[in-house]
């Protein structure tokens, strides 16, 4: 791996970083409380390598996962995260969605993506880093399988194998389910 693609790696992880910052603050906020273990994971990253967050993503899982209990004990136990994005309103609706290189597929989503996609327009996905730039999290970094599982894992990750697969974030997804 040449030098450029480690700062590449290096600058990308920073921002993978930063935005799970964010995230911790906006879940603190909303419970009212610090989530410790959260921070505890966060604190080992920041004093680490950037770099190896890709590389030992595991942890990834376990930070979101850490956020994701917090957020569902604050809304209700019906409460399940929008498989576009995890902070939408809940999955209560179903609808029909085809990722660009695959078959449609029923998915569980929120209702204003549910609605979108009965239009026949993209659901509002969550955009996060890659190398490319922000890109829509089906293409996003392996990472970021991680941090889907994570926010699932209150409710189930059994739909999120199915919904991604055919994407690159599928690919993560087996990679990881057959490791």
């Amino acid at each position: 791996m040449s030098k450029a693609d480690l700062a590449r790696g290096r600058a990308l992880a920073l921002r993978i970083m930063d935005g799970l910052d964010r995230e911790l603050s906006l879940a603190e906020e909303l419970v009212g409380a610090p989530l410790e273990a959260a921070r505890r994971l966060r604190d080992g990253w920041r004093a680490g390598e950037p770099g190896d967050l890709h590389w030992d993503n595991q942890s990834v899982e376990v930070f979101t996962a850490e956020i994701s209990m917090a957020r569902f004990e604050y809304h209700s136990a019906s409460f399940r995260p929008c498989l576009f994005d995890p902070y939408h309103e809940s999955a209560d609706a179903r609808a029909l969605w085809r990722p660009e290189a695959g078959a449609p597929r029923p998915v569980a989503c929120c209702a204003a993506d549910a609605a979108l996609l009965r239009d026949g327009k993209p659901p509002s996905v969550r955009l996060v880093p890659d190398l490319k730039g922000m890109v829509p999290l089906w293409e996003g970094a392996s990472v970021h399988a991680r941090w889907l599982l994570g926010h699932h894992a209150a409710t189930g990750t059994g739909h999120v194998w199915d919904a991604f697969r055919g994407t690159p974030l599928g690919h993560d997804l087996n990679r990881i389910r057959t490791a």
